[in-house]
């Protein structure tokens, strides 16, 4: 359930981690602070109790030896005590007579103490008259809770009275309430500058990472030579960093090889299928009927052989961006182009589009790509189809559809269509599944953009975006 609720990202983790800290610190010092606060204002009632006690058992009322002398000191010592509203409750009783400076409350505590004797039997700290010997506290309908302190008064070994003296404990409420307002509000203002902190602090460990992602994300075959600056963050981030170098190092190390081996072995292969096929032909000539027809059939081998040979060799120079003419190309020549060459490859109905301007391109493998793009749009497409070019001005760039209503594609299989040697579900079309990774890998050689969308039953669309856009 907890992890259900838990933020998703590293920044919202980092966040959530230290405001739950920090609150729970927070809250735990604010608990023990109102826990304080009403233990230290107690402690110093108690101690004010106290030192009535000592002022009384060192006043003539304390040194009393019997009954009559305690009532009549008692006065004495309660009306030296200069009575307020706020000030302690004095309550002493000699024989059957109490003397208070609140002799009201008293008078009500003990006309209530016949009916409700057996009641207040039971609940200890009922009244003052009935609070126990020592420290306690007792609650009172009107005056809410005291805090009593009750000694005995001896005469010798003799007790002669009860010495009662309480404090109402209201300010304590009131301290306490007042107190947990003020948390209350310094606690919301605390949590929403830890919110902020805590984002702050989120962001700025997070950043790195989310850079690092962002880096990682751009990376194609085509700029594996970029490189994660190292110098900045903690260790953490440059150990991290140098390890994600390290792996670039060794990825382009293997695509080097890889593009060096499927350059080198094309141009091994070309010679032996090229001798292959004059030996074909000087062999072709004084051949019988059934000879040759199987040297056609080596000859087609041997011929589509050799444009594979021509793909491979053609994928390696755009992998490496050499054999690329860069010149201002007009965009309108090059849809001229494709006007007149679509037919060729198949009888289908295109329609292309026109567009002004320039752009900075190799116009030959420009018109490869619109080639190879086309044919696959021919290959999936029935006879009497429909194929569209569309060509579009975007700032300083410009983009190229292909459009065709053949028999699409779907999700999964848009991701892999550039792949190399990729030929669709059920090994579709008759090609060597190159020629979308040569048109991928010219216009990625071009610093563009291409990309597929379709749906199965729906047709097939090629976008490509290029730089360098000039219109006029």
């Amino acid at each position: 359930m907890i992890e259900r609720l838990a933020p998703k990202s590293l920044r919202g983790r980092l966040a959530a981690a230290i405001l739950a800290v920090a609150a729970i610190v927070l809250v735990g010092s604010f608990f023990a602070l109102h826990e304080r606060t009403g233990d230290d204002i107690r402690a110093g009632i108690d101690d004010r109790l106290r030192a009535d006690l000592a002022e009384f058992e060192a006043s003539p009322a304390g040194r009393s030896s019997s009954e009559a002398e305690l009532l009549s000191a008692s006065r004495r010592f309660i009306e030296s005590q200069g009575y307020h509203s706020d000030s302690r409750i004095f309550a002493i009783d000699a024989g059957s007579r109490t003397i208070s400076n609140q002799p009201a409350l008293v008078e009500s505590e003990s006309s209530e103490e016949g009916d409700e004797h057996e009641e207040e039997a039971e609940d200890a700290a009922a009244g003052l008259l009935s609070a126990p010997e020592g420290l306690s506290t007792v609650n009172l309908s009107d005056d809410g809770v005291l805090r009593v302190l009750t000694e005995p008064v001896l005469a010798g070994e003799r007790q002669i009275g009860t010495f009662r003296v309480a404090e109402s404990l209201r300010q304590v409420g009131f301290a306490e309430g007042s107190l947990r307002e003020t948390l209350i509000v310094v606690g919301l203002i605390a949590l929403a500058i830890l919110l902020a902190a805590a984002l702050w602090i989120a962001g700025l460990v997070a950043r790195p990472l989310s850079r690092m992602a962002a880096f990682a994300h751009g990376i194609g075959t085509d700029d594996l030579d970029r490189r994660l600056p190292q110098e900045d963050g903690t260790s953490e981030v440059r150990s991290l960093a140098e390890s994600f170098n390290r792996m670039l190092d060794r990825l382009q190390r293997s695509f080097e090889r890889e593009r060096e081996f499927v350059a080198d072995a094309s141009h091994e292969l070309r010679t032996p299928v090229t001798i292959a096929q004059g030996e074909l032909e000087l062999l072709n000539r004084d051949a019988s009927p059934d000879e040759r027809e199987r040297i056609a059939v080596i000859h087609r081998e041997l011929k589509r052989m050799g444009l594979l040979i021509e793909e491979m060799l053609t994928l390696a120079a755009a992998d490496s961006g050499e054999a690329m003419r860069r010149e201002r190309v007009r965009v309108d020549d090059l849809l001229a182009d494709v006007r007149r060459d679509a037919p060729l490859l198949g009888p289908r109905e295109y329609e292309v589009a026109e567009l002004d301007g320039t752009i900075d391109a190799d116009p030959d493998r420009l018109a490869q790509v619109f080639r190879n793009l086309l044919r696959n749009s021919v290959a999936h497409t029935e006879p009497g189809g429909r194929i569209e070019v569309g060509a579009e001005a975007r700032g300083d760039r410009v983009a190229f559809t292909i459009r065709d209503d053949g028999e699409g594609i779907g999700p999964e299989e848009a991701e892999h269509l550039f792949n190399r040697f990729y030929r669709g579900k059920g090994g579709r079309g008759e090609g060597s599944g190159l020629g979308l990774a040569i048109a991928q890998a010219i216009v990625l050689a071009h610093d563009g953009r291409i990309r597929a969308d379709g749906a199965p039953g729906r047709g097939t669309t090629i976008s490509i975006e290029l730089p360098g856009y000039e219109p006029g």
